[in-house]
């Protein structure tokens, strides 16, 4: 019989505290191939506020009157896609351009965003749901 490694892969996870928390480095990102733009896109992790406001916003367009246009994958490449320093390439008045780019690219960079921020295609249909 193997004998168990005794690795930091086997050791229990540590309880957190406080500090250790709100240190953490918690925001990755990641570069995506959109050879249909001939380059990279870099898609980074969305802050606790910037996913309620996705939420609220996408919730209080589904809930307008007159219904507004939802644009929740634009939405998202807007408050995910970043530049090289870190700075947002786009801004919410983008969204109308952005939901007319090809839907291969887009997509490309919204599934990126969406994994990356554990945001799936049914949070998004509950949001426009209720």
């Amino acid at each position: 019989m193997a004998e168990k490694s005794k690795g930091k892969a086997n050791a229990a996870p540590r309880l957190l505290d406080r500090a250790a928390i709100l240190d953490a480095e918690d925001m990755p990102h990641r570069d995506v191939r959109v050879p249909e733009w001939g380059g990279l896109v870099r898609v980074r992790s969305i802050t606790t506020a910037e996913r309620d406001s996705f939420e609220q916003v996408t919730f209080d367009r589904a809930l307008a009157t007159p219904p507004q246009p939802r644009r929740p994958r634009a939405r998202l490449v807007v408050l995910c896609a970043i530049d090289a320093d870190g700075n947002p390439l786009f801004t919410e008045a983008d969204e109308v351009r952005l939901e007319k780019k090809g839907g291969k690219a887009m997509d490309r960079v919204f599934a990126a965003a969406q994994a990356l921020n554990f945001i799936t295609v049914q949070d998004i249909e509950d949001l426009e749901k209720n």
